[in-house]
C-alpha cells in the first residue's frame, strides 16, 4: 500500500547570490517516516531543513503539509518540533521548566503542563532529573531535554538538525538506538539532518542524499546502498569501489568492458554504448581474495599493498595495476594474506552495480 505524501518539497530552490543551496529539490515523506537528509558539507542539507521549518524562504517551488501549501506560513504558525544541534536549553531553567517552557507559552494549564512533562520525560527516560540544570546533565541528558521539549505540545512533524553531532562515537551509537525506538513508540513524522552514512541507514525510513544542492537518490536505506544510482552515491555510502570500463562490447553473454587490461563483466541498468564508457561499483564486503570460486564471478590480478586491522574488521588495500587500486573489508576471522601478496581480487558479477556519473 502507497501511502500518501504528508510534506512534500515541490521545486523548491533557494539561492544567496549566484549560489544556488537548493536547486529545484522534490522530496515526498509520507505520515510516520522517519527521513534523513544526509550530504556533505554544502550539500543543502541544512537549507532543506530550515525551509521545512519555516526559517528559510525559497525563490521558487513550494511546500506543502498535509494538503495545505505552507511556504509562506512563518515556523511559529507551522506547529513543528525543531531540535537544534547546539540543544538551545535555558541554562537558569531546571529540566522540568525547560520542557515545561512551550506548554506556558500556549497558556495551558498547570495541570496539563505536569501531566505532559512527566510523560515526556518517561519517553526519553529522564524521570528524575526534574530538578536539575543543564549544566549538571551530560550532553546525551542534555540532547534528551532538548528532544523531550520538541515533543511536549505534541507537534506533528520532528525536525532535527544534526542533534548529535557533537557526542562521542559510544553516545551517539547509544542515542541513536533511543532516538529509533522513540520514533517508533511515538510515530510521529521525523525528518533528521546529518552527513554520517552510519546514522542514516541505521535511523531512516528513507534517506533522501543531498549534492550540490541537487536530489541525488533518495529511496529506503536498502535501496540506497544496494542500487546506488550514481558514483557519487556509491563512494559517498559506505565508500564503494568504483572501476571505469572502456571500450564496452555485447557479447551473447552480456556486456563486457575493459578495466585496464581486464576484461569485466556488467549487467547494465543504464543505457550502455556499444563502444564507450561505463562505471560499475563494487562494495569493500563483496570482493574476496584467492582464486575466484565460480563462473559468476569476476576477478583482477594484482598485490596486498596494505593489511589494517581494527577491531572485528580487516581492512584491505590491493593493487590491480593498471585496473586500479580496490579497497576490502573482511572478517577478522578469515584468513588474510600479508602485505605484498600476489593474489586475485574477486566478486560476484551481480554486486557490480551499474552506476552513471555524477554529472549525468
Amino acid at each position: 500500500m502507497v501511502k500518501r505524501s504528508f510534506l512534500s518539497l515541490e521545486g523548491i530552490t533557494k539561492r544567496y547570490g549566484r549560489h544556488a543551496a537548493l536547486d529545484s529539490v522534490d522530496v515526498e515523506i509520507a505520515r510516520g517516516d522517519f527521513v534523513t537528509l544526509l550530504g556533505p558539507s554544502g550539500s543543502g542539507k541544512s537549507t532543506a531543513l530550515m525551509a521545512i521549518a519555516g526559517f528559510v524562504l525559497p525563490e521558487e517551488g513550494r511546500i506543502t503539509f498535509d494538503g495545505t501549501d505552507i511556504t509562506r506560513v512563518p515556523p511559529e504558525r507551522r506547529g513543528f518540533g525543531v531540535v537544534f544541534q547546539g540543544y538551545a536549553l535555558f541554562p537558569h531553567m531546571t529540566v522540568a521548566a525547560n520542557i515545561a517552557y512551550p506548554l506556558e507559552v500556549r497558556g495551558e494549564s498547570r495541570a496539563a503542563i505536569d501531566q505532559k512533562v512527566r510523560r515526556v520525560l518517561d519517553l526519553v527516560q529522564l524521570l528524575g532529573m526534574e530538578e536539575r540544570r543543564p549544566s549538571m546533565l551530560s550532553g546525551g541528558q542534555q540532547q534528551r531535554v532538548a528532544i523531550a521539549r520538541a515533543l511536549v505540545y505534541e507537534p506533528p512533524l520532528l525536525l532535527l538538525d544534526e542533534p548529535l553531532s557533537a557526542l562521542d562515537r559510544k553516545l551517539r551509537g547509544e542515542l541513536q538506538a533511543g532516538l529509533k525506538a522513540l520514533h517508533a513508540r511515538l510515530g510521529t513524522t521525523f525528518v533528521n539532518v546529518t552527513h554520517d552514512q552510519e546514522e542514516a541507514l541505521g535511523l531512516s525510513t528513507k534517506v533522501v542524499l543531498l549534492s550540490r544542492g541537487r536530489v541525488a537518490q533518495q529511496g529506503s536505506p536498502g535501496e540506497i546502498y544496494d542500487r546506488p544510482r550514481t558514483a557519487f552515491v556509491a563512494d559517498f555510502i559506505g565508500n564503494a569501489n568504483v572501476l571505469a570500463l572502456d571500450g564496452m562490447s555485447q557479447t551473447q553473454h552480456g556486456w563486457v568492458g575493459q578495466a585496464g587490461t581486464s576484461t569485466l563483466r556488467l549487467l547494465p541498468l543504464h543505457p550502455v554504448a556499444a563502444g564507450g564508457k561505463a562505471m560499475v561499483a563494487i562494495r569493500q564486503e563483496a570482493i574476496g581474495l584467492g582464486a575466484p570460486p565460480a563462473w559468476d564471478c569476476d576477478a583482477i590480478e594484482g598485490t596486498v599493498i596494505d593489511v589494517e586491522r581494527i577491531g572485528p574488521v580487516v581492512r584491505v588495500l590491493f593493487d590491480g595495476a593498471d585496473a586500479g587500486l580496490l579497497r576490502l573489508s573482511m572478517p577478522a576471522t578469515v584468513e588474510t594474506p600479508t602485505s605484498g601478496t600476489a593474489t586475485h581480487a574477486w566478486w560476484r558479477v551481480a554486486d557490480a552495480v551499474h552506476v552513471l556519473d555524477e554529472r549525468s
